[in-house]
């Protein structure tokens, strides 16, 4: 805040404070939240991953638990322990120049 100002000006308002964190983890968290946990997107999340974890309305708000999340998150990396991610083909090579053959 500037020495003359008389309150925060525009650009300190549009900072919000971050909340403190207190350690605890949060028992549910929102779609949003899970989505960025998970690193997927919202089609994605809502398709696939939603009906594998379990969830339940606080008011309207719609939760998942942190406890499916994680299982989710424990049972993908026994699956896939020791496994190579599986390459595709590739880019095509170039076809090759053909040689004109010469009439004699």
């Amino acid at each position: 805040m500037s020495i003359e100002s008389t309150g925060r000006s525009a650009w300190e308002r549009s900072r919000r404070a971050k909340p403190q964190t207190t350690g605890l983890e949060p028992l549910g968290v929102s779609a949003k939240e899970a989505q960025r946990l998970l690193g997927v997107g919202r089609n994605y999340f809502y398709t696939k991953v939603a009906p594998e974890l379990d969830d339940y309305y606080e008011g309207r708000a719609h939760r998942f638990t942190t406890a499916s999340i994680k299982a989710r998150q424990a049972r993908l990396l026994a699956e896939n322990k020791g496994k190579q991610p599986k390459r595709g083909p590739g880019r095509p090579k170039k076809a090759q120049p053909q040689q004109a053959e010469a009439v004699t």
